[in-house]
């Protein structure tokens, strides 16, 4: 934010753990000027009732955050279960088939399908080479020898991501849990304390620990109304952005 509103080109993120009391007088010493600058952009822009607006729904998402949703533990820690045999019955296979490859292990996947295999390389933007989910499944589609194993680092993937971000989620003393409403700042750290990537930079709301908007249908079982006499209401936008540039664009 610093370079891109206030020209300033050396960053000083590394500084963090070395000198945190100098990056944290940096911080403090260039917010001012970037909220000048992005106050400027709003007036220019016309848009400063609409940020007051915005600015005026963090009471509720702040409650949101603080009164959580209630989980069923029995169905959550049978779910749990379940999802643990699923990843040690892959694993298992995995171990059978090819022993001492670590199916958790991306770079090792990876080294066993296009080194060892020679099964042609997939890339992505981010990763480079990559054996994610649509690398998978691409090569289980080219090259049907190869199903029987790519199916089994499929359902574990599957398996260890539907544990690790929607199973295993901390409850409080309520069985409840606490998803993160508020934006999430860059240092901030998650419960298993590794540090957070970027929040959207659309400013669309983002939901963390656990990711309450991404639950898949399996994962909602676990989440219950308050009391009987309360339900859950789901509702969506149909064709919200194109809805909206049809608009702006005059598109009949």
């Amino acid at each position: 934010m610093a370079s891109l509103y206030c020209d300033l080109a050396v960053p000083w993120k590394a500084e963090s753990e070395r000198l945190p009391e100098a990056y944290n007088a940096k911080d403090t010493w260039v917010l001012p000027h970037i909220q000048r600058e992005q106050e400027a952009f709003l007036q220019d822009a016309d848009m400063v009732p609409l940020f007051r607006q915005m600015m005026g729904t963090i009471p509720t998402l702040m409650e949101m955050e603080r009164a959580g949703i209630k989980v069923d533990r029995v169905a959550r820690n049978k779910w749990f279960e379940e999802l643990s045999e699923r990843l040690n019955r892959a694993w298992g296979q995995m171990a059978g088939m090819y022993p001492g490859v670590d199916p958790a292990s991306p770079r090792q996947v990876a080294k066993l399908l296009y080194d060892r295999l020679g099964l042609p390389r997939h890339w992505n933007r981010d990763d480079g080479v990559t054996a994610d989910a649509a690398a998978l499944n691409d090569l289980k589609r080219t090259n049907p020898e190869h199903t029987a194993l790519l199916s089994i680092l499929l359902d574990a993937r599957e398996a260890s991501t539907l544990l690790s971000k929607f199973a295993d989620v901390a409850l409080d003393e309520r069985d409840r849990v606490h998803p993160k409403v508020l934006p999430q700042q860059k240092d901030d750290t998650d419960e298993r304390g590794k540090k957070r990537k970027g929040a959207a930079s659309t400013r669309r709301l983002g939901v963390s620990d656990p990711p309450i908007q991404q639950q898949p249908k399996v994962a909602r079982v676990i989440y219950i109304p308050d009391t009987p006499d309360d339900v859950f209401i789901g509702a969506d936008w149909n064709q919200a952005e194109v809805r909206v540039t049809a608009a702006l664009s005059g598109d009949q």
